[in-house]
């Protein structure tokens, strides 16, 4: 009477123990049921386990999960890259090839004086000739009579360049400034004082920067 009151009280004991089972998957392909009620003991967890050498010749565990990969992959060998393409674009712009034998002459007037520059290719001075030079003096500098006997002395000096360079010579003129002297060196280049040197003339180039917009004006001068 006390047992079958005691089984009314707990009525866990009369029901049947059953076995919580679950499944995982040791190796691919395969199936374990494992009982979580009761804990494998070290022989069995050994046996599950498979041997290295089983492990070896059935390529692992890790060898059936890698990809399957061809013994022709890798890096390509030799000239199984293409060669670079060159530029194809048409609008960058190609650098300018220098000529060795181009001489410029800088061309400065402006209200004050004329100043008249003669360089090598690479940009280095030979000779200088203004107004001064010339024996004018004060405002006188920047008539037209100064920079017309500026111009016939710098082509002087650029013929006695010429014997020295060859007939390969060619020069550039650049103008900057709207002065008296700008005009008085064009003048005298379409003169006959400037014959041999109008031949050597490959380029005649406006460098006057001219201010659109900017910044205010300066005061007008008194007079």
């Amino acid at each position: 009477m006390s047992l079958l009151r005691a089984c009314r009280l707990r009525p866990s004991c009369l029901r049947p123990r059953t076995t919580q089972t679950a499944r995982m998957s040791s190796l691919p392909g395969s199936e374990t049921l494992i009982d979580s009620t009761s804990t494998p003991s070290l022989a069995e967890s050994s046996a599950a386990q498979p041997s290295a050498s089983t492990s070896q010749a059935d390529g692992g565990y890790f060898d059936a999960l890698a990809p399957e990969t061809s013994s022709e992959s890798g890096p390509p060998v030799g000239n199984a890259y293409p060669p670079p393409q060159p530029d194809a674009n048409p609008l960058r712009a190609k650098p300018k090839e220098k000529e060795n034998h181009k001489y410029n002459l800088y061309v400065q007037s402006t209200r004050n004086n004329t100043i008249a520059t003669f360089t090598r290719p690479n940009g280095n001075p030979i000779t200088t000739v203004s107004g001064g030079k010339c024996g004018f003096k004060g405002v006188r500098k920047s008539s037209y009579e100064a920079g017309y006997q500026c111009a016939v002395t710098m082509f002087s000096k650029i013929l006695a360049m010429r014997e020295k360079e060859g007939s390969n010579m060619k020069l550039e003129v650049l103008f900057s400034g709207f002065g008296q002297g700008r005009d008085a060196m064009y003048r005298a280049l379409m003169a006959e004082e400037g014959a041999d040197v109008r031949k050597l003339v490959s380029r005649v180039t406006d460098t006057t920067p001219i201010k659109i917009g900017g910044t205010r004006a300066q005061k007008a001068r008194r007079i």
